[in-house]
């Protein structure tokens, strides 16, 4: 209901429903007869139609062209009116007719005929040209030749397989006419018969069909009256019977047969075949030359004949009805009887075959297929094998006849008709014969398919061959894929077609397999325009090679390829490390393999040892390229970038590095005088009766860098040069006892706690001084005996790790505390000296 109210609403803003549910092309078109063919596609199923109108107004310009050969003008324009109503009503009974009769012979109807106020509009199946429009344009005469004929080239002339092949579909419906729908056409003429986008004949123009009545005849004959219309100079001539394809009985005797067709069909067939293009009757609708032209017509005489004809057409241009071939008996007369047009009648029954037959059939087409014209195997042999292509166990013997059509078949051609076809196929997973035949034949298929076509229609062939568990499938759709890299983009193989390679080379155990897809991972490395970017290489492929396990030389030898083609001209996608961490392990891998010759084991060295060259000179000039810096003679850097010479410490050769002194770190390197503390060993105790061992305080010229000061230092306030304090170690060298002194305070001692930890025994004067913060006071310190013996703390011995210096018994050291110094409760920490010196100088460092 509701589609009938927009119909109706349509209808009523363009006029006809018809033009506002399909999609005319206005510059497509030819005439058929009266009619108008325009190329549609409906709106709703985009399905491709044609659509036939007859305008109205052409009776206005025929009108006007005979306008005035009447006394009687208003007489003349009633019955005008009446004759133009009457061919309108001739022309719905024509669509009306097509409608009713259901044939393959006969031209389909879509859409009912439409009647508005200017026009009559059916639609039909699409349709792409008439026999007039082959057979009008030409004459092969050349006493004949028209300047205004439209001239067409040779490629558009018909050939005589394809006027068998269409005359026999004409007969086939002339037949079905005769026999079945018990009717005449009885006006078989070019414009009546349309072809359609098959090639296929198709009978339409029943403008003056007229049914058989053999109750009207007492006789019980075929014939029956019949009252032609006269010719009527005021209506157009495409409305109106041709003569010059008539029987003689429909025309002079007014009698109707169902062997009228048959003799209409004869001047069809001349008009196909002779030099001049015309039937043998030209009456120009003139009756009385009909008449004389029909009863002294010679059909031996005819100019233009093949010889295969010449004994057909007497058969059917004759006088009489009674000597004339019946539909029935021309189908089967020499005329259609060879292999070509005996191949085409097999196809239109193939449904109707065995399996065997079929199989048959398909196995020898093509030795007979080069002998069709181009135009049959486009519009005829070619449609009809792709509509076998839902038996998919005959698509093994189907698809090879199709390309042998397709070879010399158009680029535009092939993908408009073809490849939409086989579209389906290439997705196919149970029919791995055909596919394998169709992957055989990608070399064609890309040739006939633009970049766009192979990448989004082609390709998913080659895919699903790779997922195929068939193991020749995936060899062989592997192979394809190699070819078939330099025609796609870089996306279309880096996120398609290289994980599907992938997968099949993880997953598949055939060797043949592997070597063919590392074959086609050389040639992604190694192409120009879709060559593997540094990423997919080093994350995806180095990755898979690294997992083979198999060392068969073939395998060895493939990825021997791939490694140089990976580290050739598109050798700065990999930098050195990944070719001296990634690449060269792999080749070692294979190099060492067991199976492989001398040969090929040479080919392994050779690249190996020009990797290793290209990757140390690249690390060398990497070096070299970095930023400058001051050598050192001996080349060595040191910390933070600086390269250490011998004199600051630094390690030449072999030799061990020598600590800086804090002295020459601290003043640059300037010679100086520094004050030594050194410690002496005592023993006797102070005065004080503090327990602690002597220290004695000198004044002595600063040693070699390579000497060690005394560990722990003393001042002495009374000196007048006081000597800045030394980090540096002195070399080892025995303690010789020194006397204690008395002065002030008779002596400090610290101690090194033991290798494992004890409580402190004693404490020392200087400790207490610390914690209390009472003043220092002056010490008298005699220097003269550090002036005279040089001290310096002996180096463990290295007989007994354990025991040190100071625990042993010619010393008789005692061990500085663990713990912080600490001052005995009621000890009073003496002043110190307005101006500190030596050891007080350097008191905050402790």
């Amino acid at each position: 209901m509701l589609s009938s109210i927009k119909s109706f609403a349509a209808s009523a803003t363009t006029g006809s429903a018809i033009k506002s549910a399909y999609v005319i092309d206005a510059d497509s078109g030819f005439t058929a007869g009266p009619w108008l063919c325009q190329d549609a596609v409906k709106k709703s199923t985009k399905q491709e139609v044609s659509v036939l109108t007859f305008s109205k107004r052409s009776f206005e310009q025929a009108a006007s062209m005979a306008r005035g050969l009447s006394d009687t003008r208003g007489s003349s324009s009633a019955s005008l009116r009446q004759a133009q109503d009457a061919v309108v009503q001739q022309l719905k009974q024509e669509a009306a007719t097509l409608a009713r009769l259901r044939h393959p012979a006969m031209l389909e109807v879509v859409e009912s005929v439409e009647e508005t106020r200017n026009s009559l509009i059916f639609v039909t199946e699409r349709v792409t040209g008439c026999l007039a429009s082959m057979v009008e344009g030409y004459d092969d005469s050349a006493d004949s030749f028209n300047q205004q004929r439209r001239h067409r080239s040779s490629s558009d002339r018909l050939d005589e397989i394809e006027i068998q092949k269409g005359l026999l579909q004409v007969t086939i419906g002339l037949e079905f006419l005769q026999n079945i729908a018990k009717m005449v056409h009885g006006n078989l003429v070019p414009d009546a018969v349309l072809i359609n986008a098959k090639g296929d004949w198709k009978l339409a123009g029943f403008s003056f069909a007229v049914p058989q009545n053999k109750e009207a005849n007492p006789a019980g004959s075929s014939m029956t009256r019949f009252d032609a219309p006269d010719f009527d100079p005021r209506l157009p001539r495409s409305v109106q019977r041709n003569l010059d394809f008539a029987a003689p009985e429909s025309v002079l005797d007014e009698q109707v047969d169902p062997l009228n067709d048959m003799y209409s069909l004869g001047c069809l067939v001349c008009a196909l075949v002779s030099q001049k293009r015309r039937s043998p009757i030209d009456c120009n609708q003139n009756l009385h030359l009909y008449r004389k032209q029909a009863d002294s017509l010679n059909v031996h005489n005819l100019q233009g004949v093949p010889p295969y004809l010449r004994d057909v057409i007497p058969q059917l241009l004759t006088r009489r009805p009674a000597h004339r071939l019946s539909a029935q008996a021309f189908a089967t007369s020499p005329f259609f009887d060879n292999i070509l047009m005996n191949s085409i009648r097999f196809l239109d029954a193939f449904p109707e075959k065995t399996a065997s037959e079929r199989q048959s059939f398909m196995r020898g087409l093509g030795s007979v297929i080069p002998q069709f014209p181009p135009r049959v195997l486009t519009k005829k042999i070619l449609p009809g094998l792709m509509d076998q292509f839902q038996d998919h166990a005959l698509l093994p013997l189907t698809l090879p006849n199709i390309f042998i059509i397709c070879e010399a078949m158009p680029q535009k051609v092939f993908s408009e008709s073809v490849l939409p076809r086989l579209k389906p196929i290439f997705i196919l997973e149970d029919a791995p014969r055909a596919q394998h035949y169709l992957l055989e034949k990608l070399p064609i298929i890309k040739t006939k398919v633009t970049a766009l076509e192979l990448k989004e229609d082609v390709m998913p062939l080659v895919y699903v061959s790779l997922a195929s568990t068939t193991p020749y499938l995936c060899e062989v759709a592997v192979a394809q894929a190699s070819d078939l890299v330099k025609d796609l983009d870089l996306v279309t193989v880096k996120t398609a077609l290289f994980p599907k390679i992938a997968d099949t080379f993880a997953k598949t155990t055939m060797l043949s397999v592997k070597v063919a897809c590392l074959k086609t991972f050389c040639v992604m490395v190694s192409s120009p325009q879709t060559a593997l970017d540094k990423f997919t290489i080093t994350e995806k492929l180095i990755p898979l090679l690294k997992a083979v396990k198999t060392k068969e030389p073939d395998v060895s030898m493939a990825i021997l390829d791939l490694c140089a083609a990976m580290a050739g001209s598109k050798a700065d996608r990999l930098d050195s490390e990944t070719l001296a961490l990634e690449v060269l392990p792999i080749l070692w891998t294979f190099a060492l393999g067991s199976l492989l010759n001398k040969l090929q084991f040479g080919r392994f060295a050779t690249l190996i040892k020009q990797l290793t060259s290209n990757v140390a000179d690249a690390q060398a000039t990497k070096l070299q390229d970095g930023p400058a810096s001051s050598l050192s003679s001996n080349g060595v850097r040191g910390s933070g970038g600086d390269l250490l010479t011998d004199d600051q410490g630094a390690s030449s050769g072999n030799n061990p590095p020598q600590e800086m002194s804090f002295e020459k770190l601290v003043l640059g390197g300037k010679p100086q005088t520094s004050q030594t503390y050194s410690q002496q060993p005592s023993t006797a105790t102070s005065a004080a009766g503090n327990g602690l061992s002597g220290l004695s305080f000198g004044q002595t010229t600063t040693t070699s860098a390579g000497s060690r000061p005394p560990a722990q230092p003393s001042a002495n306030t009374n000196s007048a040069t006081r000597a800045p304090f030394s980090w540096s170690t002195p070399a080892p060298a025995p303690a010789p006892a020194l006397a204690p002194t008395t002065t002030g305070m008779s002596a400090l001692s610290f101690s090194q706690p033991p290798l494992r930890p004890t409580p402190p025994q004693k404490t020392s004067s200087f400790t207490q001084m610390q914690n209390t913060g009472s003043t220092r006071p002056n010490y008298n310190i005699d220097t003269s005996a550090v002036y005279n013996n040089g001290f310096s703390i002996a180096p463990p011995p290295t007989t007994n790790p354990t025991t040190t210096a100071w625990q042993s018994s010619s010393t008789n050291i005692p061990p500085p505390p663990t713990t912080n110094f600490q001052q005995p409760a009621g000890s009073v920490r003496p002043q110190s000296a307005q101006k500190k010196s030596g050891l007080d100088a350097y008191a905050s460092l402790l």
